[in-house]
């Protein structure tokens, strides 16, 4: 049994009554495994309700966009002394503070579809992700000035930091109905539920105050649940026909990143770049096919047509990159531009994905951040509260061809706005730590290209709320 022993924490006090600050390597340890237990409890198949797309019945799921709110759109860029991005583990190497990061989200919206609506509220976690310094280093240089007796220095810092986090990687969630005509009256209901989740262990080495470079690897794991349900009616009764399937998914996530900062006269500009990629994936299916029938209002099972499993059967999916640039004017305002793309049309089908195919996923987003710092200034005693707002649009892997009609792309386009609310604790050193509470509302619309009306319409509000929870949180204070 792992055993955790917190000491007390007492202080103590010498000649030169300074504070100094050490890493506490109980509590941290703490909080990664209550991160871990999260990922056993909170992120089951019952523990998610995202999203109740159509879409999202190919697949994996619906992929998650999971990121942190203070990033803003910026995901290969945003870093600082508490932000990073989970979508370049680079933007780690700028961390300064131990930092603990939790959202969560509901979701309202509408599905429509051949004159149909449907309306659908759900919720869930975000992510949860504790980051921490495990290196730092200064490189001072000294200059002087004889003449005037002046000192100057300069510092380059060189640290390697990590981060542990765990979110969804795809949700799945779906009710929708197909009736036939042809060759008799006949109707097939399809319903999933359930996701893919992963637990990441990122790293970044700062390599002087220019470079970052960054590596993650990740646990994947999920279970995805597709019921179909086929019935007919006869001169007597009612007859089903019910397919079950569950598939157990785990397999390894890995990216790489690298992160670029440099400054021309009041402007501050980063470059950032990321590729994600997949490994050791496989799947065991659970498939039960059975007939039916009703009796009263109850359904029982009354012959098995089809009892079969498939043990750990390797898949893969596709190779992702991200590239972002980011420019920042003084401490006021940044602008960023960011692009993704996934190569769909290249990955192999998946066994239990009906051997679909699919095209590339691209993305193209631009935002805007007012007040961008992440921790108060020098010489100032409140800090502004940051606003965020900006816009993407993504041609998603989704393609459906009809011979009458031609082709039709799903397009996704998503609009957001957020603040961040402050909590500043400053020490008699003047020391200043930050937390915030974070709020963002989306709007997200999916669509067919060109209009559709047999293909489904969604639009959703997201509604999320994030705490970042500053070092003073995870320190053993003491004065020596």
């Amino acid at each position: 049994m792992l055993s955790l022993k917190f000491n007390s924490i007492k202080p103590t006090v010498s000649r030169n009554n300074h504070r100094s600050i050490s890493l506490n390597p109980q509590l941290i340890l703490f909080v990664a495994l209550s991160i871990f237990t999260t990922a056993a409890k909170a992120q089951t198949t019952t523990g998610q309700n995202q999203t109740l797309s159509p879409y999202s019945n190919f697949g994996i799921g619906e992929w998650s966009s999971a990121n942190f709110l203070q990033i803003a759109g910026a995901n290969q860029t945003r870093s600082g002394a508490y932000s990073y991005s989970l979508a370049n583990p680079a933007t780690l190497g700028n961390l300064y503070y131990t930092t603990l990061d939790m959202g969560a989200r509901a979701n309202t919206g509408t599905l429509s579809a051949n004159n149909q609506s449907k309306t659908f509220n759900g919720g869930g976690i975000s992510y949860v992700s504790l980051a921490f310094r495990t290196w730092n280093y200064y490189k001072r240089k000294v200059t002087r000035d004889s003449l005037n007796k002046i000192k100057t220095y300069k510092s380059t810092r060189f640290a390697t930091n990590s981060a542990l986090t765990l979110k969804p990687l795809s949700g799945m969630g779906y009710q929708y109905a197909i009736n036939n005509t042809s060759p008799f009256p006949s109707k097939t209901t399809h319903s999933g539920s359930g996701g893919v989740n992963l637990l990441e262990s990122s790293h970044a080495l700062r390599l002087g105050n220019t470079l970052s470079i960054g590596y993650s690897a990740g646990w994947v794991f999920g279970t995805l649940i597709d019921q179909s349900l086929f019935y007919i009616p006869d001169s007597t009764n009612f007859r089903y026909v019910e397919d079950y399937r569950t598939v157990q998914v785990r397999g390894m996530q890995q990216k790489a990143g690298i992160l670029l900062n440099f400054k021309t006269d009041t402007l501050y500009h980063s470059i950032g770049a990321s590729v994600q990629w997949f490994n050791s994936l496989n799947g065991s299916q659970d498939r039960l096919v059975r007939s039916m029938y009703l009796a009263g209002s109850y359904l029982n099972p009354e012959d098995t047509i089809l009892k079969s499993s498939i043990y750990k059967q390797s898949f893969t999916l596709p190779l992702a990159f991200g590239l972002g640039y980011s420019v920042r004017y003084k401490q006021k305002l940044t602008l960023n531009v960011d692009y993704k793309k996934q190569l769909w049309s290249s990955n192999s089908s998946i066994f239990f994905d009906a051997n679909r195919t699919y095209v590339d996923r691209s993305e193209a987003g631009i935002s805007l951040i007012i007040n961008p710092m992440d921790s108060r200034s020098s010489g100032k005693k409140k800090m502004p509260w940051p606003i965020r707002l900006g816009a993407s649009n993504a041609n998603t892997q989704y393609q459906f061809s009809s011979s009458a009609t031609g082709i039709y792309n799903i397009n996704e386009q998503r609009a957001f706005i957020g603040i961040g609310i402050p909590f500043v604790r400053r020490y008699f050193d003047n020391t200043a730590l930050v937390s915030m509470v974070n709020l963002q509302i989306d709007y997200l619309k999916r669509s067919p290209k060109p209009i559709n009306n047999s293909l489904a319409t969604e639009q959703y509000l997201n509604f999320t709320i994030a705490v970042q929870l500053g070092d003073v949180w995870f320190q053993r204070r003491k004065f020596d």
